[in-house]
């Protein structure tokens, strides 16, 4: 998971750049490629070492995910399947 945790961007990518994941009901797929020397810029036109595409999930199969808006309560709600109802979690966050 480190590895995938610690990406950051490329350099000379656009300055404040994050790894934000919008729909996390569906895979990320990362694209992990192994370049010989050190990382500079320009190296995407250089030849990987070797390259695979990877998916990475941000949600177990079978969870469902429910947007809770009401009465100035905001959050989501990821219920794990086979869940009695008084056991879920809610994920607030404020911007």
């Amino acid at each position: 998971m480190g590895l995938l945790w610690s990406m950051s961007p490329v350099p000379g990518s656009r300055k404040g750049l994050r790894l934000r994941k919008k729909d996390v009901c569906v895979p990320q797929l990362v694209n992990i490629s192994v370049y010989g020397g050190h990382v500079e810029e320009g190296f995407g036109e250089r030849v990987p070492l070797a390259s695979t595409l990877t998916e990475r999930w941000h949600m177990a199969p079978g969870v469902r995910r429910v947007e809770i808006r009401e009465k100035g309560v905001r959050g989501t709600l990821f219920i794990p399947p086979g869940a009695p109802k008084e056991e879920h979690l809610m994920i607030s966050v404020s911007v």
